[in-house]
Order: C-alpha cells, then structure tokens, then sequence
C-alpha cells in the first residue's frame, strides 16, 4: 500500500516563490474557465477558498522555495487575477510521493479527460507498481474500466490524437485500443466518416456510432478463425497465400498477438474476407455442377436484406426444423426428410449478400409443403424406454395436450395456430396496415429505439420492400434511420404496427390464439381462405414509394387530387398516393369504383364486412348475394363487426380540425367523415 501521510503546516506564500511541478500529469487547462475562476479571487471580494498544497523545495533555487502540487489552476487562475501570494499547506514530500499522489487525484478529478485518466493509471500501474485493486479503491472504478483505461494508454498515436482532437469519443477510443496496435490506424479510417460541419464550413472526421463501430471491429477486425466459411487448411484458395495455419497474421502462430489478441483470432481482415468470398464462389460453383440453382450473393439482396436474416424470401433453409418428429422422438429437420425421401430433390444455394463466405442451401417453399404433405400421415411413436427423465415426460405430456387442444379447435383457429399459415396472416395484416393514416409524431424515436434493440425491423422490411443500398457495408443501419427520417407519422404508426405483428410468435401459449384471432378479426382475414393476399398484391406494389423518403405529407395530398379521389366520394381524400389506374373494383348498385391502389374505399370495406368477396366486385364479375345487398344493410352488419371502427371515429372528431389530406372544401363534417375513414383497419 502507498503511504503519503505528511506532516504539514499552512502559510501564505509570494507567488513568485512558487513554481509548478514538473511531475504534473494534467497538460491542458482551459483559459475561459481559468478566467472565470479568476473573477471569483479578484479584491475586494474575492478571495482563494481553498488552499494550494505545496512542498518546500530540497535544493532552492534563486527565485523558488517551494513547488505545486495540488492546485496548478488555482495557482494559474490567482496569477490571472494579480494575486501577489497564496495561501498553501505546505507538506514535506519525495519526489516518488509527488508523482504518486499527483496522478492518484488526477485520476479522480471530475473533469479529467479519458486519456489523461488512462496515461495516470498506466504511469502508476506500471512506474509505481500499485497494484489493479489498490487502483480500483482509490479511483472508485470496476475492473473492467481500469484495464480498459489501461489498454487506451497503449493506443496507436493516430488513436490517441482522434480522441484528444475530438473526432471520436472515449468509448470508441477504447475499443479500438484493444486491437493490436498494428490495426488500429486502419480500424480507425474504418470507424469514422466525413461530414459537412455548418459551424465552419468545412468537412470534417467524426466516428460513427459506437454500436456500428463495434460490429466493424468484431466482423472485421476480431476474426475467430473458426467461424470462418472457408477451409483453413486449404493452401491454394488464393493465389500466393499461405494456409490460415501457416500464417503469421493468425495469433497462434505468433506470440506477442496471442497475447494481445487470445487464441484463433486472424488478424488480416483483407485475406479472410478473400477468402471468404472464393470459398463462397466456391460452394455456388459445386451446387452448379450438381445440377442445383445457384444464387449469387450480388443477385441476392432481395432475398435477404440484413446480416441477421437467414430466412431467403420464398425459400426454406434445410437445416430448419419441420415440426415432425421421428420414432425416437427427435425434431426432424428438412434435411432429415430429404434424406428419406426415395425421390431425388433438387436444392438452391444462395450466397448471403451480408455475411461473407456464408451460403444457405435452401428448398423452395413449395417443397417444403410437399415434404411436409408426404410425411404428415407418417408414425410417430416413441421407442420404447428403460428409463424417462421427468422434464422429457412433462415436455410430452404438454405436447400432448397442446395437440389436443389443436385437434379440439375450429378449422381457422387450428390455421392461425400453424406456423406456415400464421406466417401469410402477418404478411396479409401487415400490408393491409400500410395503408392507414396515423398521425402521432413520437413514433419516429420508437422505432428507432426498436432498431437499436433488435438491428432491423423484420419481416416488416420485406413487405415494404426495402433493401439494403448495394454500397452499405454489413449489417449498416444508416440507411434505415435514413428511411425512418423521411417517414411521415401514418408511415411511421404502419411500420411500427408491422413490427408490433411480428412479436406476436413471442408471446406465451395460453393467450397466443387470443391475440391472432383479435390480428385476423381485426384486418378481415380468413385464415381459410387462400387469397389471402388479393389486396396485399395490389398494394404491394405501391408500398416501396409510399412508405420510402418522399416529400411532405402534405404535399402528396396536395397531389393526390386526381380522377381517382373523384370517382370514390366514399373514399377519404387523404389517400397516401395517387393513381390513375382504370377501375379494378366497382359497386353495381352505387356505381362506385376502386382502383385497387391506395386506401380501399369505406363502401367496399363495409360491403366485405357484411360478408362480401373482394373478387365479387372485380369489374366484369357477377356479384354475389352480399355484393348486391343495399349500402344500408351493409353497413349496418358492418358496424357490428368491426373492431376498430368505433375508436377510429371517435378519434376522427377530436381531428376532425386537423384532417391536413382531406379536401379543405369539405366542411366540419366532410374532415371528420374524412378521418374516421382513414384510420379504420382495412377489413377486407
């Protein structure tokens, strides 16, 4: 343990016998704040509050008899203000007691930078050898924050001069300060972006965020050899490089990175990402030859849209689960069954656009349906057991009644409980939700909350379609924020809605029907009936524009004013976008018509709901029975089934004054009809 216990005696000294310390680790005060503190010791009423602590010197020089060593910026401050003398506990101290006190309350000063704080820290740790624990006590710091302070004070100067100059933080410094210091520099080019700073007019070096900053180090520059899509043994998978277990980039192979960096870690990102991209080649190359469709990660980025998707739109991954089991009792994968089956099924390989190296053999959905068909009226009992562990009896017990339970249920409750049906239901309901107003603005920071959390937004990305810029680097959500940005609130509540859908696979079991049969009432869907998404393909098309960074709300609406808004008097005039399709809908007793783009009228959203098919009312096709029934029957069946309606009007006369899309012509009644009927559901 350090021992500093002094005796001491306090005096007024001359200024000019003081002089400061050469041992002080702070080398940067800021003048303003020396000039305010000044004001404050000025005569005739300011004074020092607090008294410098200096030591008297051993050897005096000719002006000197004592030295700083707490108290520099008082000293600096009171020479400001035209102190002739100071008042100062004087201590009797070694030059070792010196630096270690010194860096000690340095190090616990409120305003001390991190880079200061870490050089205290080393320069005691490694100088004065005070141990981690003793450092922990006196600073009040974790572990953690003590060897990362320590790691920082060994940074790369460029590191070490971004951080001082203020292009990035502490946070970041540190990060990069655990890479071996030959990498740093270049991490550092890879961590931070120009920008267009308005103060000065100029472009300048800033870091991006800290959580984008740590999947760069840990993608690129943190390579576990082992997780690496390509054979490390493999000599020629480029030209002139030498196996992983040859190389002196990889820290087994060379000591002092094993020590910096811990075992398996490849410390050359340009090599590993070669050779991930042949190894990727590769594999597509051999799924070619075998006679298998082959899909190059350039072609698909529409398929997968982040590095956390592994899930290839219309495809099925053959190492998911199927739901079946075998004799045994074991989950089979799709895998499983294609080994079983006497037919030869041909697979697709695509190559993951996001994630180097790494491809995903995959069947079409279709195959997967007709796996699962073939197998369904297979046998499926347990081999017989000497011994069962109770948590394998409960598991069957429950599966067991929940089969039950499946077995006991409606045939559309026994759809939305299985997987593949729940999974067009969400796809149905979400692009139906697309189609709403909403008007709240705190939702911008939802969502960019739930993108923080959860690094994208889901399925919700695939139903917008939405895709990665072909420049985005990895798992970049720049362009997603961007996107969110420019959303109005009616695009941001739909986005948020969707998202909201998609966690409906996490919630508990008991009360999971309940909450997809209210999803299913509430956006008119059968989960019987196979066209599910009859207004999903009709809007689909017009989603990308309409929730993509486009102008002002206010300005669509001003557009909007077209020979479609005309023809549907029973359609709000607030639709998101205009078209001048033909009619694709129409009302043989009103003569209304829709075009099948934008908001769906309120007169075909009743009819439906009183028992109508959307088909019934394509323009050529014979209506049926509730197609033909009056408007006022409609709409009276209508209103007893609708979940949302009630609400949505009740809300559409508190905004009835603020129905911005709504014709200004249209009177207070007009708005209001105007807003309850944008944001009711779309029940078709």
């Amino acid at each position: 343990m350090l021992n500093i216990e002094q005796s001491e005696v306090i005096l007024t000294i001359p200024r000019a016998q003081l002089r400061e310390s050469p041992f002080n680790p702070r080398k940067k005060y800021s003048e303003a704040a020396l000039h305010e503190l000044a004001e404050t010791m000025r005569p005739p009423l300011g004074r020092i509050h607090s008294p410098i602590v200096a030591r008297p010197l051993a050897q005096a020089d000719i002006e000197h008899t004592h030295e700083v060593v707490f108290g520099h910026r008082r000293f600096r401050a009171a020479g400001i203000a035209g102190l002739a003398s100071v008042p100062a506990v004087v201590r009797e101290m070694t030059d070792e007691e010196v630096r270690v006190a010194q860096l000690i309350e340095n190090a616990q000063r409120e305003d001390v930078t991190a880079m200061e704080e870490a050089d205290s820290l080393h320069e005691l740790r490694r100088h004065h050898n005070v141990s981690i624990e003793e450092l922990m006590q006196r600073t009040g710091k974790s572990r953690r924050y003590v060897f990362a302070s320590l790691k920082l004070a060994t940074a790369h100067d460029h590191v070490r001069s971004a951080l001082d100059t203020g292009v990035i933080g502490s946070e970041v410094a540190k990060d990069l300060a655990t890479l071996p210091n030959s990498l740093q520099a270049q991490a550092l080019t890879d961590c931070t972006t120009t920008i267009w700073d308005e103060a000065t007019k100029s472009n300048r070096r800033t870091a991006l965020p800290a959580r984008r900053v740590k999947e760069i180090l840990s993608t690129r520059y943190r390579l576990k050899i082992a997780d690496a899509a390509f054979d490390r043994d493999a000599i020629n998978l480029i030209p002139d490089t030498p196996s992983c277990n040859a190389c002196p980039r990889l820290s087994d192979n060379e000591p002092a990175l094993l020590e910096d960096c811990g075992a398996g870690v490849c410390t050359n990102p340009d090599c590993y990402s070669s050779k991930s991209e042949a190894a990727q080649k590769a594999a597509l190359e051999e799924a070619a030859s075998k006679g298998w469709a082959a899909i190059p990660a350039a072609e698909a980025r529409g398929l997968l849209v982040s590095r956390a998707d592994m899930a290839p739109t219309g495809f099925t991954v053959v190492t998911e689960l199927s739901g079946l089991t075998s004799l045994m009792g074991l989950e089979l994968s799709y895998q499983d069954l294609i080994e079983a089956s006497p037919d030869p099924i041909p697979r697709t390989v695509i190559g993951h656009p996001h994630v180097p190296g790494l491809v995903l053999t995959c069947i079409s959905d279709e195959q997967a349906e007709a796996l699962l068909d073939k197998n369904a009226d297979a046998p499926k009992k347990p081999a017989p057991e000497v011994y069962t562990p109770a948590w394998l009896v409960k598991q069957r017990e429950d599966d067991a009644r929940y089969q039950a339970e499946l077995e006991a249920m409606s045939p559309a409750d026994r759809a939305l409980m299985e997987h593949r049906t729940w999974g067009e239901v969400v796809k149905a309901a979400m692009s139906r939700v697309a189609g709403f107003q909403r008007t709240t603005e705190e939702l911008r920071w939802v969502l960019l909350t739930e993108l923080e959390l959860a690094d994208d937004f889901g399925p919700a990305e695939k139903v917008l379609g939405w895709e990665a810029p072909q420049d985005a680097e990895l798992d970049d959500n720049r362009w997603r924020v961007e996107k969110v940005m420019a959303m109005s609130a009616d695009e941001l509540a739909s986005l948020l809605v969707m998202v909201t859908i998609d966690r409906q696979a996490w919630i508990q079991r008991e009360t999971q029907l309940d909450q997809r049969r209210q999803l299913a009432k509430a956006y008119a869907i059968d989960p019987l009936d196979p066209h599910h998404h009859a207004v999903e393909d009709v809007i689909r098309s017009d989603l990308a524009r309409t929730l993509s960074p486009t102008p002002s709300t206010a300005a669509r609406a001003d557009e909007g004013a077209d020979d479609e808004v005309e023809e549907n008097a029973g359609e709000p005039a607030s639709a998101p976008f205009k078209s001048k399709s033909p009619a694709r809908y129409r009302n043989s007793q009103t003569g209304e018509t829709w075009s099948g783009r934008g908001l769906m009228p309120k007169w075909l959203r009743m009819a439906i709901n009183g028992g109508a098919k959307l088909q019934d009312f394509e323009a050529g096709a014979t209506p049926s029975e509730a197609a033909q029934a009056p408007t006022g029957e409609v709409a009276e069946t209508a209103g007893q089934q609708s979940l949302l309606a009630d609400l949505a009007c009740e809300e559409g006369q508190d905004q009835a004054g603020s129905a911005g899309r709504a014709d200004e012509g249209a009177g207070d009644a007009g708005a209001s009809d105007a807003t309850c009927g944008a944001t009711e559901p779309a029940e078709v």
